[in-house]
């Protein structure tokens, strides 16, 4: 289609589009955003975003803990004194802690009795009855931290699950967050700064036409997001900022005169 081939590679064309109705223009910006959020949707709940590197370091903290930990854990039931096992991104609260003061946007697990509560972000991502999660493992953390490999594979076990129960819950408040951003950036850089330097360009054009445009324009913002997520390239978020900007340059600058 025309329209798709000159939006991605021939701003200098996109002038011949100033005839547009609004619907039309609103149809293309939500074909470029439907493909965009539908494959940040599919990188986002298809990756497993828990791995053993966050069950070792979890591991590493009860080891590190220099208080003495009676817990134990049997027929889906959690037994003993109270204790939090916390550092600056994991927050670990056994049999105590308050979820109605959290304070870090990290990851805070609460082990009740019976069940456990995951948060992320401030938001609960899982909450998980202990019969649910599958096998009943039986451990204890004394034993866990003398190395006994019994417990020790069973405490392992224990949070692997959890973990992997909440990784739904994680992945959408990592979509959700990363779709408010999207949409953040784009209404700064590539409308509200777009439609100012367009301006500087050429002032002469009217402002239902400068709009039809830039939106238009900014579409190129959503293809280079497409890449970033897609093929998991990072720096190319940083290029999606700007190259608008170039395409708005492009496009105003071969406008000598655009009627309504």
């Amino acid at each position: 289609m025309k329209h798709i081939r000159y939006i991605v590679c021939h701003p200098s064309k996109i002038a011949l589009f100033y005839k547009d109705s609004a619907l039309k223009v609103l149809l293309f910006f939500l074909l470029f955003v439907s493909i965009l959020i539908g494959t940040m949707a599919a990188k986002t709940f298809t990756n497993q975003f828990f791995s053993n590197d966050d069950i070792d370091y979890i591991i590493s903290l009860v080891d590190k803990n220099k208080d003495d930990i009676n817990v134990s854990y049997k027929d889906y039931k959690l037994t003993g004194d109270s204790v939090a096992i916390k550092d600056t991104n994991y927050e670990c609260y056994i049999l105590t802690g308050d979820e109605t003061k959290i304070t870090n946007p990290g990851l805070i697990m609460f082990l009740r009795e019976n069940s456990a509560n995951v948060y992320y972000g401030y938001r609960l991502i899982g909450n998980i009855e202990y019969k649910n999660i599958g096998s009943n493992y039986q451990y204890s953390i004394t034993n866990v931290r003398a190395n006994n490999n019994i417990d020790r594979y069973n405490f392992r076990c224990f949070f692997h699950d959890l973990l992997s129960v909440s990784n739904t819950g994680y992945a959408l408040t990592v979509f959700l967050s990363n779709i408010i951003s999207l949409f953040q950036y784009y209404l700064i850089f590539s409308i509200i700064v777009l439609f100012v330097y367009s301006y500087f360009i050429n002032p002469t054009i009217s402002v239902n036409v400068r709009l039809k445009l830039l939106i238009y324009d900014s579409l190129v913002y959503f293809i280079v997001m497409f890449f970033t997520f897609a093929f998991q390239i990072s720096f190319l978020q940083y290029v999606a900022l700007f190259i608008p900007l170039i395409y708005c340059n492009v496009t105003f600058s071969h406008i000598i005169r655009v009627r309504r």
